[in-house]
């Protein structure tokens, strides 16, 4: 996103001034016009940074000042744990719409989330049990934001994933993510029958699983349900320049929205892994055509012929993500 915000730095010495801004998925830059090629600042997004509108009581710094004359701007606090280094810059839009724009995506941009990508920017230890160091450089993904705020990562070169408390979260530093994903179908194999179906999105060097199952929706770098069995992973069927906080966001609604079937396809009143991966294809705009077919679409027209019973239904079948492979069992976790 890019556009106009009347810009004031850290401390009253600063004015206001006129400058163009430009938000990514990692910081905030603003220049000296539209071309782009005097930059004046920027705030490198951490997994703290915060923005607040003026309007609110937790609005930091000189914010309050600006309440009343000011109604449609915004703080940017980079480092809230930064102590005497602390510099909150201040943005106003002028006018709602614009206000309500940026507004929509700053928050989500700034601090943490599920799908961020992250950089550890010095040696730390983490806050698991046992604790594990997480050397300057190396890349992480948040998984989790608890209800506390603390965050849980999944580390490059760790096995296990890595709880980070408070003010530590202050050194990973926002990676861009807003570059071209394929996007690919995952089977896989529960045992010699039964399929799991998962979206693997992202580079060769950057990619996610996201993928329903029984216990909600699952996101990380390898499948939940790895039973050591070889995965099958279909050939691309289209790419995405969405963030993977985007994506996160988009099935973590999903979950919350929608009830768990092994059925699928509201046979039973549910869906399941196979339902969607076909919604979230569809909301990605990628190719329906190259999915397989969904197993309880298998079912309905096995059992309009009245071929299920006893029968096995399919290869692809899922059970606790989908559809048992025998129809005796249908609707059983």
């Amino acid at each position: 996103m890019e556009g106009w915000l009347n810009v004031r730095g850290p401390t009253q010495g600063y004015k206001w001034q006129r400058r163009w801004c430009v938000l990514t998925s990692s910081s905030l830059t603003w220049y000296a016009d539209s071309v782009k090629c005097h930059k004046k600042g920027t705030v490198q997004f951490t997994l703290v940074t915060k923005a607040t509108n003026f309007s609110k009581s937790t609005a930091p710094g000189e914010s309050s000042k600006y309440k009343s004359e000011k109604p449609y701007g915004f703080a940017l606090d980079a480092d809230p744990f930064a102590g005497k280094d602390r510099r909150i810059q201040y943005f106003d839009a002028g006018e709602k719409d614009i206000f309500l724009e940026w507004m929509l995506l700053l928050p989500d941009y700034a601090g943490a989330g599920p799908g961020d990508i992250v950089k550890a920017s010095e040696e730390i230890m983490t806050d698991s049990k046992p604790p594990s160091k997480i050397d300057a450089g190396t890349a992480a993904v948040v998984v989790e934001v608890d209800g506390e705020g603390d965050v849980l990562l999944e580390v490059d070169g760790l096995k296990d994933r890595q709880w980070i408390f408070g003010s530590k979260q202050r050194i990973f530093q926002k990676q861009a993510d807003t570059f071209e994903k394929t996007v690919s179908l995952e089977l896989v194999p529960l045992n010699n029958i039964v399929m799991h179906w998962a979206l693997r999105i992202g580079t060769p060097a950057r990619s996610l699983c996201y993928e329903f199952e029984a216990q909600g929706i699952c996101i990380g770098k390898h499948t939940a349900l790895d039973k050591g069995l070889p995965i099958t992973v279909k050939d691309a069927h289209g790419s995405t320049c969405k963030s993977h906080r985007e994506l996160a966001n988009w099935t973590r609604k999903f979950g919350e929205t929608t009830k768990y079937c092994v059925a699928g396809d509201n046979t039973l009143g549910g869906k399941n892994c196979q339902d969607f991966v076909v919604a979230f294809s569809d909301w990605l705009g990628t190719d329906l055509s190259k999915l397989p077919l969904r197993q309880a679409h298998k079912v309905k027209g096995a059992l309009a012929t009245g071929a299920v019973a006893g029968a096995v239904v399919a290869a692809d079948a899922v059970v606790g993500a989908g559809l048992v492979a025998g129809a005796a069992e249908i609707g059983r976790d």
